[in-house]
């Protein structure tokens, strides 16, 4: 039977008794947050990283990467809808407070699409409705809101260093290992250059500080402060993350 716990028994830290823990559960699922990846980089594929958390007692992985094509996509043609200003996109709760906060007048033009992480979980949900779902993530404000549509949550910097010793791997060997990649994921790549992320409060703050709606741009200043990248004249979408690299340097990452 489908596991409802409370939300404060739903953080469950890794501990040697983890795998214990699991047998206990129908059909447990790992709910992975792309951030993993971006830490191992190209030093470890998802099916070896699946191989290790069967291994510590998971029924089978599910990454948030999941069905993203039609994700973007998604997006894309919100924004062909809103010729003026691009689609802007968040799975961040701390970039919605701030925007809630600061920049009501803004908050129409972000987008209800759900994010990754929330359709895999109704996917998984759906695949096996009694099966415990278990989000392992970065982020304390991004697992806690998807809750209840997961079960439990795990912090990724708890349960890190036994995925490393499954994988065969020491964290001196992945910060060497020139796949290692720092933070640099966005939820809709594959958008063909049409996507902008904005990563850190100070910059979302110079972005909206500078954006004249209507014209879906921002004052050059802003732009600049923002992103010293060039960039196309518009945008389809953007992105706005509060780590400025990522969730992989959430408050619970692991810290190479």
């Amino acid at each position: 039977m489908k596991q409802t716990p409370s939300s404060p028994q739903a953080t469950i830290k890794y501990t040697p008794d983890f795998t214990a823990f699991l047998a206990k559960l129908e059909h447990p699922v790992a709910i992975v947050s792309p951030a993993l990846f971006e830490i191992l980089g190209k030093a470890v594929s998802e099916s070896r990283v699946e191989e290790a958390l069967q291994k510590l007692g998971f029924s089978e992985m599910r990454a948030v990467s999941f069905d993203k094509h039609d994700f973007t996509q998604s997006l894309l043609r919100e924004s062909d809808i809103s010729k003026d200003n691009p689609v802007f996109f968040t799975a961040c709760p701390l970039v919605r407070n701030l925007v809630t906060a600061e920049y009501p007048r803004h908050r129409q033009l972000f987008s209800a699409i759900l994010p990754p992480a929330d359709r895999s979980a109704l996917a998984a949900r759906k695949d096996y409705p009694e099966a415990a779902l278990i989000l392992i993530s970065p982020c304390s404000a991004r697992a806690e809101a998807l809750l209840p549509a997961v079960d439990y949550i795990v912090p990724l910097y708890t349960i890190f260093p036994a995925l490393l010793s499954l994988l065969g791997l020491t964290r001196e060997a992945l910060q060497k290992n020139e796949g290692y990649c720092a933070a640099s994921y966005n939820h809709a790549d594959g958008s063909g250059g049409r996507i902008r992320v904005v990563g850190s409060c100070p910059d979302i703050r110079a972005f909206f500080n500078g954006f004249s709606e209507g014209t879906g741009t921002a004052s050059s200043s802003a732009l600049d402060s923002a992103d010293k990248k060039e960039k196309p004249p518009r945008e389809a979408i953007v992105e706005m993350i509060a780590c400025r690299g990522g969730c992989s340097e959430g408050d619970w990452a692991p810290k190479l």
